[in-house]
């Protein structure tokens, strides 16, 4: 029985095989090695109708390309990333990452992390190969049940560089122990009618396993959102199960998805070290 990744290989293997053949043998260079490219992230859905995969080059962008293994249908996605079908294979979800030549233009100017060109999230509707794109994202989730919902973080708005530069001075920095990292937006979406809810602050996220709740943590500014929470996706009923201002790290969802464990150190955020 040929495998989806062997069919893939001697695709590839026939594609490339005419024009070698056709040119006069000579010795490689590292110009050639630069033009090959590598296979990754090879995934087939539940479903087996349909592949993914990345065609790496030595130098320059990758593509993702979406191929079924039903028909001749197939679509190619500039700088694809870390795709994963969906349980019932409706759905392909993958981050896009940016170019080569913005991510290099943006060390060159020495740009802040949150000022580096970001990626951005496609979602791929497998009946029609239609793609909705958001923009400015950090990574994504989907509900291990039937993968009708994902949820994504967003990264954190890009500070002003110009600003910094003209000698605006930055805010001093609370001593270590009290320092916290700021969460962004979390964003929980229903693929099918697009529905979604939207929470500030998140800096952790996992869903339950049969896909009914979504449990997150938040670190906000002033310390009043601080905690730990869950939310039943159906409903974006949100529920909390501890808050207060402190740290909250290390979320983890057991496999029931009744309960979550995570480490806070509120209770002695005003000591001058506080622990968890």
């Amino acid at each position: 029985m040929t495998t989806p990744r062997a069919a893939l290989l001697t695709l590839l293997l026939t594609l490339g095989a005419a024009p070698a053949a056709a040119q006069e043998k000579r010795p490689l260079d590292h110009t050639d090695f630069d033009t090959w490219n590598r296979i990754q992230n090879d995934v087939v859905s539940a479903d087996g109708r349909w592949l993914v995969y990345r065609l790496v080059p030595g130098d320059g962008d990758a593509i993702m390309i979406v191929r079924s293994l039903n028909d001749e249908r197939s679509l190619t996605i500039d700088r694809g990333a870390r795709p994963e079908f969906t349980r019932d294979a409706r759905y392909l979800i993958a981050l896009v990452e940016p170019t080569e030549e913005a991510v290099d233009a943006a060390r060159e100017k020495k740009r802040r992390d949150n000022a580096q060109p970001h990626d951005s999230l496609v979602v791929i509707d497998l009946s029609d190969l239609s793609v909705t794109r958001m923009a400015d994202v950090d990574s994504f989730r989907l509900s291990e049940d039937d993968g009708s919902w994902v949820a994504y973080l967003l990264e954190a708005p890009a500070e002003d560089d110009d600003a910094r530069e003209s000698g605006e001075e930055e805010p001093e920095a609370e001593d270590e122990a009290h320092d916290k990292d700021e969460g962004t937006e979390l964003v929980l979406r229903h693929l099918a009618s697009s529905t979604e809810f939207r929470f500030r602050g998140v800096t952790a996220y996992r869903f339950s396993g049969d896909g009914a709740n979504l449990y997150y943590t938040v670190s906000s500014e002033d310390g009043a959102a601080d905690g730990a929470y869950r939310v039943e996706v159906e409903s974006g009923v949100v529920t909390s199960l501890a808050t207060g201002e402190g740290k909250y790290t290390q979320l983890v969802v057991d496999e029931s998805g009744r309960r979550a464990a995570f480490l806070t150190n509120k209770d002695d955020w005003e000591d001058e070290q506080p622990s968890f």
